[in-house]
């Protein structure tokens, strides 16, 4: 895998695929709305040289996961394809399948934001595999003292609207929302690019990164260069 430059962002989208939006058991046309806003940062990212990384819900018809959710998304399925908006950008992407509600833990993902410590967070659906990756990842730099900035715009995440089942979007929102943001993670209106954002270090405390090499310095310092889960140096 080429190694991530120095100072690259990460745009990461989930699960913005036609299972959820255009077809099947779980979609919600509705989740479409936010497809502009994440086409223009797509773009933008991809003409600054960033990385986007696109993850796909892909299952086997024997999938654990069916116990609490409807079959959905079958691998060989049109399902488990991009939105139409994001497939002239998706050789570009890089596109990782998951067999989970949780993002972080599909093979490659790790690897894919080695050294990376910004990320904006994007897709579907907010409550469940947006808010499980974000507060999952915020978890592994917190554990290992990385300097890190996980965005999450609300203009670019939705969910799903099923009143029968007591989840209304609107509530279901809000609410992930708020613990994101009380479990550190910042929830932004929007991204206005080309603004860099100080890095976090914990949920209360960022610092000025103007200086990179004094960040990176002070993390080789605290961290021991990840030791633990064989990652040897994050940069």
């Amino acid at each position: 895998m080429e190694r991530n430059k120095p100072d690259q962002k990460a745009l990461i989208i989930v699960d913005m695929i036609r299972g959820f939006v255009n077809e099947g058991a779980l979609a919600d046309p509705y989740i479409g709305t936010i497809e502009d806003e994440i086409v223009r940062l797509t773009r933008k990212y991809l003409s600054n040289g960033d990385k986007v990384i696109a993850f796909k819900d892909v299952h086997h018809e024997s999938a654990t996961e069916f116990k609490s959710f409807p079959p959905h998304c079958i691998v060989g399925t049109s399902e488990t394809e991009l939105v139409d908006s994001l497939k002239p950008y998706e050789h570009s992407m890089k596109v990782i399948k998951k067999n989970s509600t949780n993002g972080f833990f599909a093979p490659g993902f790790i690897e894919e934001i080695r050294g990376i410590k910004d990320f904006v967070i994007t897709g579907c659906c907010t409550d469940i595999c947006v808010q499980n990756l974000a507060i999952t990842m915020n978890n592994f730099f917190n554990q290992k003292n990385i300097p890190h900035n996980i965005q999450v715009p609300r203009n670019a995440v939705e969910t799903f609207h099923n009143p029968e089942i007591g989840h209304d979007r609107h509530e279901m929102n809000e609410a992930a929302f708020k613990f994101m943001s009380q479990a550190g993670i910042d929830v932004v209106g929007g991204i206005e690019l080309g603004k860099r954002k100080s890095l976090r270090t914990d949920a209360t405390r960022e610092i000025d990164h103007s200086n990179g090499d004094a960040v990176r310095d002070r993390w080789l310092e605290t961290s021991g260069g990840n030791p633990e889960l064989g990652l040897g140096k994050w940069d």
